[in-house]
């Protein structure tokens, strides 16, 4: 009986320190920044903090590319690198995913110039 209550105790000290990475990368990613900037016709945008780099012909494309590759970029940190898998790893992916989708509704376009639109908030 005692070992299956070290084991049991293993599994929540894992749990917190999985949860505690994952706080910590949310933070770091809401703190993170998006880039916009137009090049030979194309707008571009790169998230350093998670090592994104997009493109696209129209903002709308652009925020579209960028939602689906923070997606997947979070969804392989946190089933391949965390390990973790079903409900936490998709309560985990939605805790990370959502303040930075969020941000790009904010990325708009003026005079064919990408801006960031803050009259949203």
């Amino acid at each position: 009986m005692t070992g299956a209550l070290r084991i049991d105790f293993k599994f929540e000290i894992y749990d917190c320190i999985v949860w505690f990475i994952i706080i910590y990368l949310r933070k770091s990613i809401m703190a993170s920044f998006i880039k916009v900037w137009t090049e030979d016709n194309h707008y571009i945008a790169e998230i350093p903090s998670l090592h994104i780099v997009d493109q696209a012909e129209s903002i709308s494309e652009l925020k579209k590319n960028l939602k689906e590759a923070v997606e997947l970029t979070v969804e392989s940190l946190v089933k391949d690198d965390l390990g973790l898998k079903g409900k936490k790893a998709k309560n985990a992916i939605n805790l990370l995913t959502k303040p930075l989708i969020a941000s790009l509704d904010f990325i708009s376009q003026k005079n064919g110039r990408p801006i960031l639109n803050m009259a949203k908030a």
